[in-house]
């Protein structure tokens, strides 16, 4: 079920330029699927839902109220399942694809939804968080120079959600 919610979130962003109401209902569908899915359902449906909406971010949702609600359905899903660590694997994906040479032909949408991504998984994961701090600095350094706003702005609350939960 995940797996098919996640499908239709991705194409819906695919199309959000045009109707951007469309992928705010495919993805608010998609958070209240992944809020009343078992951690079962959770782990199978884990790696579709990261790779569609990963995939969907990367090309650059426009608006933060669709970027908010692709990382809270992400964070959701991988965090269902404590003891998996899909949701330390998908950090260091996002820290990784914001780090490296491809972060270069990232879209400011773009890097700014992979940054609350980061984000939202560290409020769920609370002090284990802090695990990922040093990479968390790098990360945030690094698009806090950024010329657009929004990054910088996603690039600082990124980094207040790895700070806060450690003390």
């Amino acid at each position: 079920a995940l797996e098919a919610l996640a499908a239709g979130a991705a194409a819906a962003l695919a199309g959000a330029r045009g109707d951007p109401g469309a992928a705010g209902e495919a993805l608010a569908a998609l958070l209240a699927g992944a809020r009343a899915a078992s951690p079962g359902e959770a782990r199978r449906g884990g790696p579709a839902v990261e790779a569609a909406l990963l995939a969907a971010l990367r090309q650059g949702v426009v608006g933060w109220a669709p970027r908010g609600l692709a990382a809270q359905a992400l964070a959701e899903v991988l965090l269902k399942d404590r003891g998996s660590g899909g949701a330390y694997s998908c950090c260091g994906q996002l820290h990784d694809a914001l780090g490296g040479k491809d972060a270069r032909g990232l879209k400011a949408e773009a890097r700014a939804g992979l940054l609350q991504c980061l984000a939202e998984l560290a409020r769920g994961m609370g002090p284990r968080a802090g695990s990922g701090l040093v990479d968390a600095v790098g990360t945030a350094s690094r698009h806090a120079k950024a010329g657009e706003a929004s990054v910088r702005k996603q690039a600082l609350e990124m980094l207040v959600a790895y700070v806060a939960p450690t003390g």
